[in-house]
């Protein structure tokens, strides 16, 4: 703990990045698992934009988590990273898609990995999360976007019935 409450005296009350990551990592050298350390890492690689290592470390935090709220809100962060700073919208439907093992209701995720997969095409892996948006979504708008995609991946996958009753 005293390397990480060191780290963080550097970077958020003199301004020291460079020597907050030094004394960071040296608190992940005694404890690989110190979720503090891996946060406050993360805070220090955005706040340099070094994305790709940000998104990296989000998603190693994620693996020393039990809290299954907590490995939500990592795995997202670090999706939204891949998509909106990294230009990898694939990749961060992945992470999405692992949001949706732990949550499969969970509609933000739902929302992410349904449009990359309608827009590659993988339309058999699709179909059971637009069934969920189409459940859960409140907002007229987006629910008729969800029904109009379900329906026509219904289309590609042959089933007329499912389309029919989405169009």
């Amino acid at each position: 703990p005293l390397w990480f409450e060191a780290g963080e005296i550097l970077a958020k009350h003199l301004g020291e990045s460079t020597s907050a990551e030094e004394r960071l990592m040296k608190a992940l050298e005694l404890d690989p698992h110190h979720l503090p350390s891996l946060k406050a890492l993360v805070d220090l690689y955005k706040e340099r934009e070094d994305w790709g290592r940000a998104q990296r470390t989000l998603l190693e935090a994620e693996h020393h988590t039990q809290n299954r709220l907590e490995k939500i809100e990592l795995l997202l962060e670090a999706a939204r990273v891949r998509e909106e700073r990294l230009d990898q919208p694939e990749a961060a439907a992945e992470v999405y898609a692992q949001v949706l093992s732990i949550d499969p209701e969970h509609v933000e995720a739902g929302g992410r990995v349904a449009k990359a997969w309608v827009d590659g095409g993988r339309y058999s892996e699709v179909v059971g999360v637009l069934e969920m948006l189409v459940r859960k979504v409140d907002d007229r708008l987006e629910k008729a976007r969800y029904c109009a995609w379900l329906a026509q991946v219904a289309t590609k996958l042959g089933d007329a019935k499912k389309a029919a009753k989405n169009y």
